[in-house]
């Protein structure tokens, strides 16, 4: 019931500073309650508690919790555990938040599980997903970039897609075409397409914005493919005139 929730999200948040501070049955408590059969609101609840926690990359932090077994590999299957399986969007969100304030890279098991929400049906899960695998995954992982890449690809919700060449500024390389290729979709005509109608000029913006800051990042990095370079040059141009400012000035 509503009014238990309320019960166990006090004590959840009596519990925060002690699990921040390493104690070992704080942290245990909340994956309890993450793990358990309780409100929706309270497994939210826990499964933030425990990305706050994960958070603090302090010394006693770490050396506390691996003695007891609850080690980083732990503390993040566990999330991601959650993140596949629980009923509730809104708890798979929270997990894959919390996934996404650790201090840590995903180990490459947790990178091929997170690739799995990117599949998601609820497109919050899916945006998460995709953050958390720019993010997270271990610089220039291919598991990772080629997800990201097809995500653009195939299109979806311009939340996600912003998400995707948010992690592609991180996850390519600047030679790699592909990466390119699927960035220009977003800085083209067809960066507006079909699943974006009825979706607010802003949301589309920031995906094409986000394209934008992407492209400039790899080319700072190296040489983009030369047969690329006459198509980024025109989308670059062609954003240059357009409606938003602030796409006018990133291009």
């Amino acid at each position: 019931p509503p009014a238990k929730a309320d019960e166990v999200i006090g004590e959840l948040e009596r519990l925060l500073p002690l699990a921040t501070a390493g104690d070992v049955p704080a942290v245990q408590a909340l994956l309890g309650h993450l793990r358990g059969s309780g409100h929706e609101r309270s497994r939210c609840a826990a499964a933030s508690a425990l990305g706050a926690a994960m958070s603090i990359d302090a010394s006693r932090f770490r050396t506390r919790l691996v003695q007891a077994g609850l080690d980083r590999h732990f503390l993040s299957q566990a999330l991601m555990d959650v993140a596949l399986e629980d009923a509730a969007a809104s708890v798979r969100c929270a997990a894959l938040q919390a996934l996404n304030s650790a201090t840590w890279e995903l180990e490459p098991l947790a990178v091929r599980q997170i690739i799995e929400c990117v599949e998601d049906q609820d497109a919050k899960v899916r945006q998460l997903a995709v953050s958390v695998l720019g993010k997270r995954a271990p610089f220039r992982d291919g598991h990772a970039q080629r997800t990201l890449v097809v995500v653009l690809e195939n299109g979806d919700q311009p939340e996600v897609e912003a998400s995707a060449a948010e992690g592609l500024a991180r996850l390519a390389a600047p030679e790699d075409a592909r990466s390119v290729r699927a960035l220009l979709l977003l800085l083209g005509a067809r960066g507006v397409r079909a699943h974006h109608c009825g979706r607010s000029a802003s949301d589309i913006a920031r995906a094409r914005l986000a394209a934008l800051h992407a492209m400039c990042g790899l080319a700072a990095q190296g040489s983009l493919p030369l047969e690329d370079r006459r198509d980024v040059v025109e989308a670059l141009v062609n954003n240059a005139a357009d409606d938003d400012a602030e796409i006018r000035r990133a291009a």
